[in-house]
C-alpha cells in the first residue's frame, strides 16, 4: 500500500534543506523570514528525515519480502530497484559538477578545497566515497547518496532483525534506542566523518521501527489518524535524533 502522506513530508524536507543552502539570500530577499532563521539554520535536518523516510517507506515495501530471510535472486533484484531509483541522478550530477570544477580551474577561478585524485573519483562513482573518508570530494552533498547506499546494502539484514520483534513496545523500544543512541554519540560532534554513520543508522532503523509501529497498531492506518500519527512520530524522532545540531547552531 503507497503512503501518500509521506510525499509532502519529502517535500518539506527537501525545501528546508535548500532553504538552509540558500538562508541568507532569502533573508536579503524577503527580510521578514529573519524570523525564522533558527528554524532555517537546522535545515541540514532535512537529510535526517530523509534517513528517517528512508527506513519507513523501504521496511513498508519490503518486510513483507525478507523478514523470513533473503535469497540472492530477491536482494540482486532489491540493489537493482535502489540503484535505478538514485544511480541516474547521481551518475549526471557528479559529472556536471566535475565538468564545472575543470572549466572553473581552466579558467583561473579558485576552486574549494577537494579530494579530486582518480581515487575519490572512483569511489565517489561507486557511492562508497563517504565509507572510505573521501567524504569531501567532487560532488560533496551526494554524501548523503553514499550513507543511504551503505543502508540499502543492509537494508534486508535490518528487516530479517525487525521480523524476530512482535509488540508495538518492541519496536518503540528499538526507535528510542536508534533515535537516543544516535544523538547521545552525535553530541558536540560536526564533522561529516565522525557523524554520518550515526545519523544513517540512527534515522534508518528509527524509521524502520516507526513503520513496524504503524503495521502493528490499527490505528494508524486510518485517515487523518495516519497523518497526524505519522508526523507527530517522525516530528519525535527527528527532534530526538537531530536535537544534536540545534547545539551545535546555537
Amino acid at each position: 500500500m503507497r503512503l501518500p502522506a509521506l510525499t509532502g513530508i519529502r517535500a518539506l524536507a527537501a525545501l528546508w534543506v535548500v532553504m538552509y543552502h540558500f538562508r541568507d539570500d532569502v533573508v536579503a530577499l524577503f527580510p521578514a523570514l529573519a524570523v525564522l532563521d533558527p528554524l532555517v539554520r537546522a535545515g541540514y535536518l532535512g537529510v535526517d528525515l530523509f534517513f528517517v523516510l528512508s527506513g519507513f517507506i523501504l521496511c513498508h515495501t519490503y518486510f513483507d519480502q525478507f523478514h523470513n530471510g533473503v535469497s540472492l535472486p530477491a536482494y540482486r533484484r532489491f540493489l537493482q530497484a535502489r540503484i535505478a531509483r538514485v544511480y541516474p541522478v547521481h551518475f549526471v550530477t557528479l559529472h556536471i559538477v566535475l565538468l564545472g570544477l575543470l572549466a572553473a580551474g581552466t579558467l583561473g577561478f579558485e576552486i574549494y578545497s577537494i579530494n579530486g585524485s582518480p581515487a575519490a573519483y572512483v569511489a565517489q562513482l561507486f557511492m562508497a566515497h563517504l565509507w572510505l573518508g573521501m567524504g569531501s570530494t567532487f560532488n560533496y552533498p551526494s554524501w548523503s547518496i553514499s550513507a543511504e547506499w551503505f543502508a540499502y546494502l543492509l537494508c534486508p539484514l535490518l528487516l530479517i532483525g525487525m521480523g524476530r520483534l512482535r509488540t508495538p513496545a518492541q519496536f518503540g523500544a528499538v526507535a528510542a534506542v536508534a533515535f537516543l543512541g544516535s544523538a547521545a554519540l552525535l553530541a558536540q560532534r560536526t564533522d561529516l566523518a565522525e557523524t554520518w554513520l550515526p545519523r544513517i543508522i540512527g534515522g534508518f532503523v528509527g524509521g524502520a521501527a516507526v513503520n513496524m509501529i504503524y503495521r502493528a497498531t490499527p490505528a494508524f492506518r486510518h485517515g487523518p489518524v495516519l497523518i497526524w500519527g505519522a508526523l507527530a512520530l517522525f516530528s519525535v524522532g527527528i527532534m530526538v535524533h537531530g536535537g544534536y545540531w540545534f547545539n551545535v547552531c546555537d
